[in-house]
């Protein structure tokens, strides 16, 4: 079977969670984890870098992989990053995202709100994720 890979981030500033609210297609107002395909040129952390990047404004370094997402007969494999800004200025792409805002743990949208179900994946592994402890 042929499979797409999509890689995505979840950018952490302050104990909250970037998310991309989508202005296009049937998923258009909905949330999502900045992200998109990986190109046939590049890896998994470069498109993780690039998408992010372009929906946000933001640069991220990546601080490794928090999971991966795939549904048994859906031809994408989601690989998501977690990360963190290193530069750039907070804005969306207006051909691709109507906002981007930072969401603080307990105040993360409704599963209804969010765009895929790697969406969901990502924000309950990321909720659940705990720093370890020096």
């Amino acid at each position: 079977m042929w499979v797409q890979v999509a890689a995505n981030v979840a950018v952490e500033r302050d104990d909250g969670l970037l998310l991309v609210k989508l202005n296009y297609g049937p998923r258009s107002g909905r949330w999502a984890l900045p992200g998109g395909l990986v190109e046939d040129d590049e890896t998994t952390e470069a498109a993780a870098r690039r998408e992010t990047e372009e929906e946000t404004g933001l640069r991220v370094e990546l601080d490794g992989l928090l999971t991966t997402w795939m549904r048994p007969g859906f031809p994408v494999l989601v690989v998501i990053y977690r990360g963190r800004i290193v530069g750039g200025d907070l804005k969306p792409a207006p051909e691709e995202a109507s906002d981007v805002a930072f969401f603080p743990r307990a105040e993360l949208p409704p599963l209804a709100e969010l765009a895929w179900p790697s969406t969901a994946h990502g924000v309950d592994t990321w909720r659940a994720f705990e720093t370890p402890r020096p």
